[in-house]
């Protein structure tokens, strides 16, 4: 796949000329015939994300039976949970590439999947993620608070180690699918016709409030709104998803990691992880994004 670098608008595609210069994570979106309007994006991504686990998640879960996401990954378990998460995400990602090559008339990775040295930029967003959530927790377990249940687990550790690595693969497709949706269609179809500031905003209210029909937790939706504003800030600095979706992918890995390791956590190391940690990445990294220039891009009178 081509390399992006930033250019003017005034080639981008069929709809028309562009006033300004446009983030690279957004310019390979005007190469399609159209651009969705950003209310009709909000709701094709909410489709998309939720549809195909509202309509699958039941006989898939059934059909994988047991499933327990709050136990420990083992060979015997993260195969299941691994393939669950692989349905859900292809019927994600199928329905996005649906739209896009039926009514934008583009490729999927215009999305965002382009740019130089993926894989060193891939790397880096997991081990980035991974330190971030279990940070807290290695402090907590140096400094005596909170237990752990590892010595008791009812697997060797082969067993658990296999299911980690298997999940892997598991939760970086779901974090990923996550991020194509949201931080990559939803945040270029706001951005390129309503501005920057639109689509950081726009695109971390949707992403949590989808998240919020599912869950309906208060703290994670304030997290996952979090998450979202640092999460399109990295984006904007990379200029294409894939250390985003490494990130995402590793962040939710690690939860898993963190249940072998750590089961009893203090109330504050909790909160540290779910909502100080995304509540400074939300704040330093937009920063940095926006000191390095990112264009803000304009509408684009298309189709």
């Amino acid at each position: 796949m081509p390399s992006m670098t930033e250019r003017d608008g005034s080639d981008a595609g069929a709809g028309g000329p562009s006033e300004a210069r446009v983030p690279t994570a957004w310019e390979p979106a005007t190469r399609g015939r159209r651009i969705t309007h950003p209310l009709l994006a909000i709701v094709v991504a909410m489709s998309v994300g939720l549809v195909p686990f509202v309509v699958l998640s039941d006989p898939v879960g059934d059909a994988l039976a047991p499933l327990d996401w709050d136990g420990v990954s083992t060979l015997s378990s993260a195969p299941r949970h691994a393939l669950y998460l692989g349905v859900i995400v292809a019927g994600i990602v199928g329905l996005l590439w649906l739209w896009l090559r039926r009514y934008e008339q583009r490729a999927l990775w215009t999305v965002g999947f382009f740019g130089p040295r993926p894989v060193r930029t891939f790397a880096a967003g997991f081990l980035l993620a991974v330190v971030l959530n279990l940070a807290p927790l290695a402090v907590a377990r140096i400094c005596g608070w909170g237990a752990t249940t590892a010595e008791d687990l009812p697997a060797t550790w082969p067993s658990i180690i296999g299911g980690l690595a298997v999940m892997v693969l598991g939760w970086t497709l779901q974090g990923g699918s996550e991020e194509v949706v949201f931080r990559g269609f939803l945040s270029q179809s706001i951005g390129l016709r309503w501005g920057l500031s639109a689509a950081v905003v726009i695109q971390a209210v949707t992403f949590s409030a989808a998240h919020f029909l599912v869950q309906q937790d208060p703290i994670a939706l304030i997290s996952d709104f979090l998450v979202a504003l640092f999460l399109v800030g990295y984006v904007l600095m990379a200029g294409n998803l894939w250390g985003a979706c490494a990130f995402h992918g590793a962040w939710n890995w690690s939860n898993s990691v963190a249940a072998v390791w750590f089961t009893d956590a203090p109330d504050v190391v909790d909160a540290i992880r779910n909502l100080a940690i995304p509540a400074v990445a939300a704040i330093v990294v937009p920063l940095l994004a926006q000191r390095r220039g990112i264009p803000r891009g304009a509408p684009q009178n298309t189709t």
